[in-house]
């Protein structure tokens, strides 16, 4: 979602914002009341082997060199982790909107991969899933259903290789000391040939 970056520009956040005028990158925003969010943000690019980790800012610029597919992760105290894919370079603002913690929200993770034909995490699953523990541990109370979509035409075989997915997810929160009780899992059938991890907030 573009086009956010003037609006913002009046809500008074500063000189920081009117030199960005005309930058290329994201504003965070509070979802519900379209107000700006001081948030850490953290690019996963493919080429590069260590994530970018930005500041604290409510507007974050493209950094110089980077294109192409990136991963887009934000985790921010009392807001649904917010995963995302870009394609940069883009002109102009992209808007990263992170949705308050309640139960019933459900948030994707796109670079949540396995390796082919099986339930076994890809490595490049990594840097996601120690952001989810981070979630779980920063909101100790939470509890999520780990869903995993997978494309097929045998309702039961795509819908049992989607819970060991899942339940892949499962193994490793509870190997980083999540208690397995606050997770429960779902395997599902979908038109999309790309397996997709979701999660949704069953209790905050």
């Amino acid at each position: 979602m573009r086009g956010f970056l003037l609006v913002l520009m009046y809500w008074g956040l500063g000189a920081s914002w009117a030199a960005a005028q005309g930058a290329s990158g994201w504003a965070v925003i509070h979802a519900a009341k379209r107000l700006p969010v001081e948030a850490e943000l953290v690019l996963e690019v493919p080429d590069r082997p260590k994530p970018i980790r930005s500041e604290k800012a409510a507007f974050h610029e493209v950094p110089s060199g980077v294109e192409g597919k990136v991963h887009a992760l934000v985790l921010e105290p009392q807001f649904l982790l917010h995963s995302a894919e870009f394609e940069v370079p883009f002109l102009g603002t992209d808007t990263i909107a992170l949705a308050p913690l309640k139960a019933g929200l459900r948030m994707e993770l796109p670079w949540v991969q396995f390796v082919e034909a099986s339930f076994r995490l890809d490595y490049h699953s990594l840097l996601t899933l120690e952001y989810l523990v981070q979630f779980m541990n920063l909101h100790p109370s939470s509890e999520l259903v780990i869903s995993c979509s997978v494309e097929g035409v045998d309702a039961l075989e795509c819908e049992r290789l989607g819970r060991q997915r899942a339940r892949s997810v499962w193994e490793f929160l509870v190997t980083e000391g999540i208690a397995p009780g606050r997770l429960s899992l779902e395997g599902r059938c979908s038109n999309e040939e790309e397996p997709r991890i979701s999660l949704e907030v069953r209790a905050i």
